[in-house]
Order: C-alpha cells, then structure tokens, then sequence
C-alpha cells in the first residue's frame, strides 16, 4: 500500500468521525425536547420534561379529581364519580416514561395508565351493568292498583284510597359493548371523561294516561233533597287521579321503572253536610208561657208538648193541632182539668191544652206563617197577652197553619222550668223580623149579681156563696210590627186581628126569707171590692194562680177557667 493510499484512508475516518460527532451533537438537542407527543390530553410538543411536568400537573390538577366519567349509550346514561375511580395521575413518572418512550421512537398519544391510580374494578362493574341492562328482553307498559277500593260514602271518608302503579315498559336493545372498557381507560388516558357508544332501540308504546283515566275515573254524586219529603240523599265521592300531574311525572320517569301516584277521592259540588245546614238552621220563632201548679193539668200540657214536639211541617203544607195532637182521652194519659162549655165551668178530659195551641200561635206570628183556622178564647187567657191566644176543642175547634216558607219547619215544644216552652226551626230567609203589639181598645168590666134562694134551698147555698166567678171582657186588637234586621227600624205596623173576649158577671148567692111568688130582677147593691177601671191583661211575670178568694186555682189558664171556649174549647 502506498502512503497515499494510507492517507486518503486515514483522511476518511477523521471526516466520518467528524460527520458523527456532528450529527450526535444535532441528535442530543433534539433528545431533550418532546415532539409530537401527548400526556393526559396535554401536548408536550416543544418541551423539556421538566417543562412539560410543569404544563401537565397545571393542565390536570382538578380534572381526575372532578370530573366524572360520563358513559352514553343510546337513552342511558351512567357515572362514575371521581372518588368511585380513584382516578389520579403521576405526572413526573408518566412525563418520564413518556421522554423515554419519545427517544425510543413513539409519537402521538402516551399511555399513561400504568402511571395512573384507578379503580378498573368499578369500570368493569359498570360495564357488567350496561350489558344486564341492555341485555334484558323489551316489555310493553301496563298498570295496577294497589290496595283495596275505598267507601266513597261520606262514612267512609277515612277509608285510605289505593296507589296507582304505572310500569314505563322497557325498549328492545341491540348493543356492542366489545371494546367499552378499554374505551374507557382511554377516556381516561386523554383526559376527556366522556364514552359514546351506538346502537338500536325499540321503544315500547307510551302509557295512554287518558284512556286510563278513563277507565278508572268514577264520577262524583251530589247529594240531593227530595222536593216532596225534603229527606237528604247523601253523596258519592268521585275517584281518579291528578291527571296533568301525572302526564308530568311520567314524563320524568325512565323506561322499566314503576312509577306511584295515590288515587284520590273526587269532592262532589253538593255535599249533604252543605244541603243539610240549610235545613233546621234558624229558631224562627221561641215562645213561652207560664203553667199553674195544678199536677192534673201539667200532665195534660205534658202530652200535648209530647205530640207536637219533632213535627215537621213541609212547605206548603198544613199543621193541625186536632190532628196531630188528637183526641185527648184517659186512655192517652189525659186527665181531667177545668175548662167552660156555655160559658159554665166544668171538668174535662185534657183540659188545659190550649195553652199549648196558643204558645204555638204565638210562635207562628213571629214566624210569620199563614194562619189558617184561629179562634180566640172566650176568656181573656192569664198566661199570655191577650190577642194572642187559640183556642181548640175536639174535634169541632181547631188551630191550623200553613207553613209558607220554602224549607221545612220543625216543632219543639216541652214543659220544664214553670214554663211551656215552643220553638219554630226552620231556614229563615227574611230581612226582618216582626214584633207584635196587642193594644185593647175596649174593656168590659164585669159586674157583681145575686141571686136569692130561700134558706131551706135543695143545693144547700150559703148566704154570701159565689156561684159564678167573674172576668172582665175586652176588645183587643193586635198589630204586627216589621222591624229590619240591618238597622232594626219599623218597615210597617199592621193590623191582623181583632180579638173579642166576653166578660162575665160574679154570681152571688142572697138567702131570703121568703122566696117571691113572682121573679124579679136581681137588685145590684153597690160593691166597693169592685175594680172601677180594670186594665188589659198583660203576660204574667210569676205562676199564674188568681189570688181572688173566690176563683179556685184550676181556672187559670184556657181549660181550667180563664180561657176557655163557650162551646168546651180547653
């Protein structure tokens, strides 16, 4: 070999050397940055790693930690939170192990699983859930009631209702999940946290909420009066449910769930409760009158108090004391008590129950009812204002009243305290309210006569005996004064009736020594015991017993001698 052949050698090596050394002092430059390579969604392109340690820490320092891992397929959906994963990145070892991979070649997307804490349990769990659910056979959506059917009477109104249950149905699926876990991984190796995954559904037909209201609504019933007997029929609850409500919660509600609504009574627009507050609701009328203490007499205004008391009075219809009382006998409990035929006083059988009669007619003028058949005593009556009172005998003398209001009346009607003691019960529909005002315009005083009887007489009279007791008479007419409720100021004062009350004289016996052959006319000697100007009777204050020596207790009062009718009115 020559020495130049030797040198051009020699000459070679050096410049390859040369070249190599160059070439390794551009290649280590280039080493030491990142190109074209991604961790955690972060691209490192242009970094050292130091710098790119820097920018991935900054870039995921709340993402593994916040953010869950949402997995969409088709209409579902499902999560996996941050503290189910676990999920948190080593950053310097992952940037590292990435320079390395870069050196050796790699571009792109870095995997950094095997740098990343995780809980691939809870994936694959996750995805065993999704396969089960897509998995499982389509199913149409149907309904049940649960629990037992109600009382929809208003006496079961505690009765529980039953709950609705609506089943959603569930869809036909066709799936792949081949691929899904590792899909996810690599979710969560770029740091997007989100999954898609396709494929076909088959709904089920929706629920027709209207045609199962339909099936199940029951109609509520109001409560009715009848028009002839004015008896109340209750009502019925309706039954269904909130219909728009439900429209709205199951449209909310996933497929292959059940949802529950409570069926609901249905409030019907009458209620009996209502219609009955209507009835019997106001005291029309209340009225009471002072009774003696005779105990024969009481029972007989106790029995007549008894018949009428709870009567009810329809509208347009027509009470009759003979008829509902009806005829007092012994075999009813009646005893005998005072009362007038013929203007003379004697015992009959239930006397005294014209007060009763003449309580109630009081009552239904206050009430302003229609009167039908009336008749004063022939007597001024002690126990109530005169002008006031009806009398009554079985069966010819009767008092009736029509009730003219619109809603039925009831009667009650006791004895208690000293008193009987009636009320009228109705609906009172008026704006006024009446007062009446008995005002006597004529008194017939009565006068004191003898008759004289000779002393050995067949009756046995004494000198001085009374044989008739007296009463004054008078004329009184009675007035109804209509007063408004609003401001109680006189509307009208009306005359309604004029009463005609007899007087009769007192009847003394005069002994004689010898009786005339020839009547003449009683003579009329001047008693100063007689009142000169006797006023109109008025409503005692106490018991009503006349304290004139000479009229007995029993007279006080219609049927036992004060008010009673000439033709045995009681």
């Amino acid at each position: 070999m020559t020495k130049r052949t030797q040198y051009g050698r020699w000459l070679a090596v050096f410049l390859a050397a040369g070249l190599m050394c160059a070439l390794l002092a551009g290649c280590g430059s280039d080493f030491n940055k990142f190109k074209n390579v991604s961790v955690a969604g972060v691209d490192l392109t242009g970094l050292t790693v130091e710098e790119a340690v820097q920018a991935v820490q900054q870039a995921t320092k709340d993402t593994y930690t916040q953010n869950p891992m949402v997995i969409q397929i088709l209409d579902v959906t499902r999560e996996i939170t941050p503290q189910q994963s676990g999920a948190a990145l080593n950053v310097e070892a992952a940037v590292n192990a990435a320079m390395q991979w870069y050196r050796e070649g790699g571009s792109g997307v870095f995997d950094a699983i095997p740098y990343m804490s995780l809980n691939t349990a809870v994936i694959d769990n996750t995805v065993t859930d999704l396969q089960t659910h897509f998995s499982a056979p389509g199913a149409e959506p149907g309904y049940t009631l649960l629990g037992t059917m109600p009382d929809l009477t208003p006496e079961g109104i505690a009765t529980p209702c039953q709950t609705l249950a609506l089943y959603t149905g569930f869809p036909e699926y066709s799936v792949s999940f081949d691929g899904l876990s590792a899909k996810i991984l690599d979710a969560y190796n770029t740091g997007v946290f989100r999954v898609k995954l396709d494929g076909t559904m088959v709904e089920p037909k929706p629920l027709d909420l209207d045609a199962i209201y339909g099936e199940l609504y029951l109609a509520p019933v109001d409560a009715v009066v009848n028009e002839e007997t004015f008896e109340v029929t209750p009502e019925i609850y309706g039954y269904g449910f909130d219909l728009e409500h439900t429209k709205q919660l199951l449209s909310l509600t996933s497929y292959g769930e059940t949802l529950q609504i409570p069926m609901e009574r249905i409030t019907p627009a009458a209620l009996s409760e209502q219609i009955g507050s209507m009835f019997y609701r106001d005291v029309l009328a209340s009225y009471s009158t002072p009774h003696t203490k005779n105990a024969d007499r009481n029972t007989n205004l106790d029995l007549a108090c008894q018949a009428i008391n709870g009567h009810i009075v329809l509208p347009g219809d027509t009470f009759s004391y003979n008829e509902v009382v009806g005829e007092r006998t012994e075999k009813k409990g009646y005893k005998g008590a005072n009362a007038y035929e013929n203007g003379l006083t004697v015992t009959t059988v239930g006397g005294g129950v014209c007060q009763v009669s003449s309580t109630l007619y009081y009552c239904c003028l206050v009430a302003d009812l229609n009167i039908v058949a009336q008749r004063e005593h022939s007597y001024a009556p002690t126990y109530m204002p005169a002008g006031t009172d009806a009398a009554v005998s079985w069966p010819s003398l009767d008092f009736k009243f029509r009730n003219n209001t619109n809603y039925p009346i009831r009667i009650e009607a006791n004895v208690s305290g000293g008193y009987v003691n009636i009320s009228l019960v109705g609906t009172d529909e008026k704006d006024y309210y009446i007062v009446l005002d008995p005002v006597t315009v004529l008194t017939k005083r009565y006068e004191t006569v003898y008759e004289e009887y000779p002393a050995d007489n067949p009756e046995g009279y004494t000198d001085g005996q009374v044989l008739v007791t007296p009463f004054t008479g008078y004329d009184v007419k009675t007035y109804r004064c209509l007063y408004s409720k609003e401001n109680d100021q006189l509307i009208v004062r009306e005359h309604i009736d004029t009463s005609y009350y007899s007087r009769r004289d007192r009847v003394i016996v005069k002994i004689v020594e010898t009786v005339p052959t020839e009547p003449t006319e009683p003579t009329q000697p001047t008693d100063p015991s007689q009142p000169t100007e006797p006023g109109a009777p008025t409503e005692p204050t106490e018991s009503p017993e006349v304290t004139e020596p000479t009229v007995p207790e029993d007279f006080t009062g219609s049927g036992g001698g004060i008010g009673a009718d000439p033709g045995g009115a009681l």
